[in-house]
Order: structure tokens, then sequence, then C-alpha cells
């Protein structure tokens, strides 16, 4: 079966909340989509992680046309603070090489894709707000099980368009600072990561 990243979002959270618990984060975190998410254009206090190569199925949505492609890429950006993480995620699009006028679509990919997806976004949490040690085999390889046609078509890939492909994978980012202040006897944290105060 195969998931759309627009259509079945709940589908994309509930791989999420079961990889974090597979792996022993207690802490609560939230996979939010954000069509807009740029490379290395962090917020501080945000790491950020690109994934170059999941196997997506796209359909074109004028002629019909169906590929896969086996470099998807897909941006994601995370934060953790006071307890609390949030992982933006921006997958990009390809267009349809077949019609003249094309409009770039989305990729839905299979559940067992999804959890291999994931599973990566969780090791990489881990990493880097929990300060526990990474091998390179402890990220998995998306298994391409599906036939791809010739080669990548750079051309009707929004990734390469942007120039992720030729862009480093690290971004630098600060630790997040959540200062406090206080006001009428009470003492409040102002969380710069969610805009939010906090009663403490």
């Amino acid at each position: 079966s195969c998931t759309s990243p627009s259509g079945t979002m709940i589908t994309w959270q509930e791989v999420f909340a079961g990889k974090l618990e597979e792996m022993h984060v207690i802490d609560s975190w939230t996979l939010v989509e954000d069509d807009a998410l740029q490379v290395q254009a962090c917020r501080p206090g945000w790491k950020e992680f690109v994934l170059r190569r999941a196997l997506g199925r796209f359909q074109c949505s004028q002629c019909f046309h169906k590929w896969s492609s086996a470099k998807v890429h897909i941006l994601f950006h995370m934060n953790q603070c006071q307890g609390w993480g949030t992982v933006w995620m921006r997958i990009f699009r390809q267009e349809c090489r077949q019609c003249p006028k094309p409009r770039l679509e989305d990729p839905e990919f299979s559940l067992e894709t999804v959890e291999t997806i994931l599973h990566n976004v969780v090791i990489k949490i881990r990493q880097y707000f929990y300060n526990q040690p990474v091998q390179p085999s402890d990220l998995l390889e998306v298994v391409v099980d599906t036939p791809v046609a010739g080669p990548h078509d750079s051309v009707h890939c929004e990734a390469c368009r942007l120039g992720i492909c030729r862009r480093s994978l690290s971004a630098p980012a600060q630790d997040c600072l959540c200062p406090g202040f206080s006001w009428n006897g009470y003492s409040f944290l102002l969380c710069s990561c969610y805009s939010i105060v906090l009663w403490i």
C-alpha cells in the first residue's frame, strides 16, 4: 500500500510516534509538514537532516503518466526545547516529462519506505538532542523494490532546481535558548522555539 504526504499525514505521524517509542525517546515530539522549508535556513537552535534517496511513485495530474524515482529528496528541520520537540518536513516534488506544461506532483510512498525514512529521522533526533552516538550503519537504506527507468531526471526535479543536490548535508545551528523572566511574583520561561510562555 502507498501513502501520500499531503493526504495521509496522520499515517506519517503514527509511524513517527511508533519509532519514537521503539527507540525509547520519552519526550513529546510532533511531525509537521512545511512546503516552504529551505535548505541551510535553520532558525537558531534547529538542526537539519536531508534524506536524498527515497523511493517515490508519481502520477501526472494532467496526462496521468506514472513514474517512479529513487531520488526523492526530503528535508527535515528539528528542534527540542523543555521536553517538547518539533520536526518540520518538506517532501520535494517532480514534474512529468511528457507534458509541455507540467505541474509539480507530490510523490506517494509505500508504508515500508515511510517507516525507513522516519527510523532515520529518529536516529538523528537521538544524535542531535540526546547526545547518543550514531554509526553510519544505524541509518537504513530505502529499499528500491520498483523498476526505475533511466537516470535521475534533474530537469524536472524540484530539489535539483533549488540546488539541494550540490549543497552540504550539514547546517549550523545553535543550542535552543529559553530565557526566563519574572512578573507579578510569578516565574516564566519564554521558549523561543515555540513562541509561547510556560509557567514554572
